[in-house]
Order: structure tokens, then sequence, then C-alpha cells
């Protein structure tokens, strides 16, 4: 925690030799792997809508094995009492001053599960999102609603995420939202010739 809030650039050093120097983020990402993953189980049952408690949740951020890009994974479990037909679940991931970043609702991904009592578990993944969004510490929240209601906090806190800086451009410079902002737009660019108005479209 004191290197985070200390340092902007971080440097690992296995048997005296260099493993990796970058982003604080992105080093103590690939330190161990437990800068990537928060979690905790509540003393009590949290009662997010009535009849819906929530005991467990858990979120990672994790570089992918075989790709440069990382994947966001948020696990919740809890109970249901069985008297609402449906639940609604998204998520919401904002900067750490409150700017919001994304709010995705539940009826943007279909996300209902059948108010059944007993016990359930959801899974909210985002694969490559810092292919998207800039590397750097965001809070994200699990909403919840009822059939025709806006989304609401699953858990009393958000989850503090570590998002990997990663190189979404190809060309071999990081993506951080401390010096780049918060989004990797897709972009090209296109030579026009000066005597030209538009690029030359060819047609058969």
């Amino acid at each position: 925690a004191a290197v985070r809030q200390l340092c902007d650039r971080c440097l690992l050093l296995e048997a005296g030799q260099l493993k990796r120097d970058g982003s604080t983020a992105e080093v103590l990402a690939s330190f161990g792997g437990s800068e990537t993953e928060s979690s905790f189980v509540l003393a009590t049952p949290h009662e997010a809508l009535p009849g819906l408690k929530v005991v467990q949740a858990t979120a990672t951020c994790s570089p992918d094995t075989d790709t440069p890009w990382s994947t966001l994974v948020i696990n919740v479990a809890g109970t249901m009492n069985g008297n609402t037909a449906r639940y609604g679940f998204g998520l919401q991931i904002t900067t750490l001053d409150g700017i919001n970043v994304s709010r995705i609702g539940a009826r943007f991904i279909n996300g209902y599960v059948n108010g059944r009592a007993g016990d359930w578990v959801i899974r909210l993944e985002i694969p490559e999102i810092n292919r998207l969004l800039a590397g750097g510490r965001y809070h994200a929240t699990v909403l919840v609603n009822e059939a025709l209601s806006s989304g609401k906090p699953l858990t009393p806190t958000p989850f503090s995420i570590d998002i990997p800086e990663a190189d979404p451009y190809g060309v071999g410079v990081n993506f951080s939202s401390s010096s780049h902002g918060l989004i990797a737009l897709p972009i090209t660019l296109t030579e026009i010739a000066p005597n030209q108005s538009s690029p030359h479209v060819s047609k058969s």
C-alpha cells in the first residue's frame, strides 16, 4: 500500500536481476498476483434488496496467460427467499474520485436471475478489459434491481480493482489512466493526397 501511494514507477527484482520495470499498478499486479484480487466475507449477510442477501463477494483482474490482456471477474454469492420473480444484475465502474466510466445495467446484458428460494451465485466477466480501459485503479460496484427499477449497489462498499497497463495500439507504449486518459479509443489515420478531398475508393 505504501509503494502504491508513494511511487508512480516500480522495479521488480528477482535474485538480483531486473524482472519488470513499469507503472506501480502493473508491477504490483505481477508481484505474486495478490494485488489484483480483493475479497471479503460479510460478518452478517447483507440484505441488498428485500429477500436478497449477499454473503460473499470476490473480484479479480488478472493478466491472461496467453495474451497481453487481463480479464475482470467478479463473483457474488448469497441467498434468496423466493418472494420476488426475478432480479437484475449489472456493473458500474468509476474512477476513485467518482467519475462514471461505465454503468452497464441488467437490460444491456440480459442479466436477470429467477428469484427462486435458496442459494445463488453470479459471475460478471469483462475479458480484455485493458484493451479499452486504461491501466490504473478503479472502483467497481455490482448493481442489483427488481423488475422495472433502477440498479442499486449490491454490496456495502465497492471493489477497488487494479487494471494492469497494456499496449492496446501495439506500439510498445502502455496506455495508463494517469498519462493518457481513461479510454483507449479505436482510431485510424488515413493519409489523403493533396489533390483529393477524400480517400480514393476503387469500385468494380
